[in-house]
């Protein structure tokens, strides 16, 4: 089961889910920083201290003139926050050799795979790649986020020197543009780049003939984007109400985390403890349709499928029909405690299950049993 799950293509204009490799030469081995960033819709698996967590599971395999160095492996439990970019970071160290692979795999704890990725090194004689440090202090983020100012980077060097770097942008118009004194070893640095727009940017840094290039992103991740929100919407269309329903739509987008809770805390059923049951099993409702009913063409939870099981919960019993000779295959849901059959039919033949009856228009009243 996802402890991460990937939902819908939730971008923030201009982030890019991303694994990437840092590589530090140093004198006898070779570090290799890897960093994975995820801007998707995150359903949470658990509490955790009073938060919501979800596992993800980084697998690291480092080759070395293509003979297997070493294998590394770390699981992450990170905050979230619905809507969020999720981070985390691994380094391995090997031996030294001229060429290197570094592949990383990013799964579930289910074994669900959400990136992997492979990428070639050569490395470089003086300067090690530029590596970004996020102001929590660990090194785990080349985005800023919507009320960041500050960009913070690592370089390893061999020497010292002078380092000349620069901020353009993606029509390579100069940002900020400064010299950078460089110490042999470990080497940290601050950009001000000031209240830049969101985009993409590329910082480049020279240094004794060398260029070592890195990109960054500004995306307004912390406040719901109209697009995430939108789906968040949709997915409680048949629970909130009519009223509350349309402040969800019309609220300023600095409201929406703030209805989003009142909204769920009003049907909590243990208002005094810590945890909000009814949210709770919603989301677990939503990881589960994600997983099982979604299509190349329809996402899971927001399936014709989904949208049931998010408002009822599982069936008493399920109906398979794969190969009927006369029909697409279709599946039918029983709900005996409320007497209520659902058909769905693979009309395409891709797994994207559509309500074929009762007919759409009749979920609210059937849902409110």
């Amino acid at each position: 089961m996802i402890k991460l799950l990937l939902f819908v293509n939730l971008f923030v204009p201009g982030f890019r889910n991303s694994i990437r490799t840092f590589e530090v030469n140093k004198k006898d081995s070779v570090s290799f920083m890897t960093f994975f960033s995820i801007k998707k819709f995150l359903v949470p698996s658990k509490r955790k201290g009073g938060e919501f967590v979800k596992t993800v599971v980084m697998y690291i395999e480092i080759y070395g003139d293509k003979k297997l160095l070493t294998t590394n492996l770390k699981t992450f439990e990170v905050p979230v926050n619905k809507m969020s970019i999720v981070e985390g970071g691994l380094q391995t160290t090997v031996k030294k050799a001229k060429k290197y692979k570094v592949y990383c795999k990013l799964s579930t704890e289910g074994g669900v795979v959400l990136m992997e990725k492979k990428e070639n090194f050569k490395l470089f004689k003086y300067i090690s790649s530029i590596i970004p440090i996020s102001v929590r202090g660990d090194t785990s983020s080349y985005t800023l986020t919507y009320n960041d100012s500050l960009l913070h980077f690592m370089i390893y060097s061999d020497t010292q020197g002078v380092a000349l770097y620069k901020l353009t942008d993606r029509a390579g118009r100069i940002v900020i543009k400064d010299t950078l004194l460089l110490d042999k070893g470990r080497n940290t640095f601050v950009v001000n780049p000031g209240n830049i727009e969101r985009g993409i940017y590329t910082l480049k840094l020279k240094f004794k003939g060398q260029m070592r290039k890195l990109t960054v992103t500004k995306t307004n991740t912390g406040i719901y984007s109209k697009k995430d929100w939108d789906v968040l919407v949709k997915l409680v269309n048949y629970i909130f109400s009519v009223g509350e329903l349309d402040t969800l739509r019309h609220c300023a987008p600095d409201k929406r985390t703030y209805y989003w809770n009142l909204f769920w805390k009003r049907r909590d059923p243990t208002p005094l403890s810590a945890e909000n049951e009814a949210l709770d099993e919603f989301w677990s409702r939503v990881e589960y349709a994600e997983e099982h009913f979604g299509s190349g063409l329809t996402e899971g939870a927001l399936s014709d499928r989904g949208t049931v099981y998010i408002n009822l919960g599982p069936p008493d019993e399920v109906e398979n029909h794969p190969f009927d000779l006369n029909a697409p295959a279709y599946v039918i849901w029983y709900y005996y405690s409320k007497n209520l059959k659902f058909t769905f039919m693979d009309k395409k033949g891709v797994g994207d299950y559509e309500l074929v009856d009762p007919p759409a228009y009749t979920l609210p009243e059937l849902f409110r049993r």
